[in-house]
């Protein structure tokens, strides 16, 4: 028995059918959320770092760590973004199959440095304050 991925995946590749659009398209949904949450989280935690950085003498390299991971994963999601939307209405539109797999790769390249660098700016935030508290 296949599973849903490997034919959703077939017939993607082939003419897509209307399920695999609609499920392609929710999937895509999904994931431009993802990336906004990251992206406005980010936003968020540059702006209440920055007054705490000027503040504390101790460890700024950290912090700079965490600010520049920050950015780092505002511009991937918002590269993400850009091209989930492009893709999106390359499935509601015309459909350029050529365009959309350029769109794809594009995401594929950039979406592995949201997260990564969210979360290791998370860290080095979180391990940063705890030991200006403590020292």
């Amino acid at each position: 028995m296949k599973s849903i991925d490997v034919i959703i995946r077939k017939e993607s590749e082939e003419m897509p059918g209307i399920e695999s659009l609609k499920l392609r398209a929710e999937g895509d949904k999904l994931l431009h959320d993802t990336v906004k949450q990251i992206a406005t989280i980010s936003a968020g935690a540059i702006a209440i770092a920055i007054p705490y950085v000027e503040k504390t003498k101790q460890w700024k390299a950290l912090a700079a760590v965490a600010l520049l991971g920050f950015l780092i994963s505002i511009i991937a999601s918002g590269i993400c973004m850009r091209t989930i939307s492009l893709k999106m209405g390359l499935a509601y539109g015309t459909y350029d199959m050529a365009e959309k797999k350029r769109q794809q790769r594009i995401e594929d390249r950039v979406f592995p440095f949201a997260i990564p660098s969210f979360l290791l700016a998370v860290v080095a935030l979180v391990v940063y304050v705890i030991k200006n508290m403590l020292g």
